[in-house]
């Protein structure tokens, strides 16, 4: 399938074609998430611009210009991403099992504490985004049964075997490190949310710490339901149900990383600047 999609895109008359595989770790993402950018540019701005070369690569978008070059070693350690988040008061509902009515969430910010340079950029004023101030949104926990808070909690502590009142037919949970080893980030947010525990708290991830894993600020809000499954999610073309809900988890998995976003978006910036010359 790539080949040939590789073949209808440089098939298309008067453009260059570069691509490359990239991590997102290599662009400041606290996540592996490897992806293929694929690139096209119209042949006379390629000619008119220094910062691009077609002669040292065939093929890697990266090498040729088209793409810019990573910024190793960038990517935040998630207790400095997501520690500015982390309400106390949560993990003694968790552990004990006694839960309010109702939605259980932290709406304003835990206490004040130093915070990090990732936070303070999330946490920034949105100026120009029509929004006023910023307010905690999308912080809200999943209720999770005790024998769950159980396995959660066993797995943070490093257990290898979970006794078989705490076995679930979720395999491949594995818990979130508050820093990364000398490999970097190895785990890409998908729209499973409950693929990760969280490093200090027996739980899986909120939306809004989902979000900070693809670099949303604070102030942008998410619209839907938090999460579904099912028909509601998938849909049954075969019954003729068409409609699927996007839920809030899938709209942040499924999107691209804003820092990823934000650098390819400079690079064509400054390549359309060159080529106007």
């Amino acid at each position: 399938m790539w080949e040939a999609i590789l073949s209808e895109f440089k098939g298309i008359e008067g453009y260059e074609v570069r691509w490359s595989l990239i991590k997102s770790k290599d662009y400041g993402t606290p996540q592996n998430r490897p992806r293929v950018l694929l690139v096209g540019i119209r042949k006379d701005i390629v000619s008119n611009n220094d910062k691009l070369d077609l002669t040292l690569d065939p093929e890697d978008a990266v090498k040729c210009g088209f793409l810019p070059t990573g910024r190793l070693q960038t990517y935040p350690d998630l207790i400095d991403l997501l520690g500015d988040l982390i309400d106390p008061e949560i993990e003694e509902m968790l552990m004990t099992g006694e839960y309010p009515k109702g939605i259980l969430e932290t709406t304003k910010y835990p206490k004040k504490q130093k915070l990090t340079a990732v936070q303070t950029l999330l946490r920034q004023d949105p100026k120009g985004h029509g929004v006023k101030s910023i307010q905690l949104t999308d912080h809200v926990y999943s209720k999770h049964k005790k024998h769950i808070v159980q396995k959660f909690h066993m797995m943070q502590t490093g257990a290898k075997h979970l006794p078989e009142h705490l076995q679930t037919k979720k395999f491949s949970q594995r818990v979130l490190p508050e820093r990364w080893n000398a490999a970097g980030p190895n785990i890409t947010a998908t729209s499973l949310p409950d693929d990760y525990i969280h490093f200090k708290q027996p739980r899986i991830l909120t939306v809004r710490e989902w979000a900070r894993l693809q670099f949303f600020p604070d102030w942008y809000k998410f619209m839907g339901k938090r999460t579904t499954g099912g028909v509601r999610r998938a849909g049954n073309p075969q019954h003729g149900i068409f409609d699927r809900e996007v839920p809030k988890y899938t709209q942040i998995g499924n999107a691209v990383p804003v820092n990823l976003a934000n650098a390819v978006a400079q690079h064509f910036k400054e390549i359309l600047r060159q080529g106007d010359r």
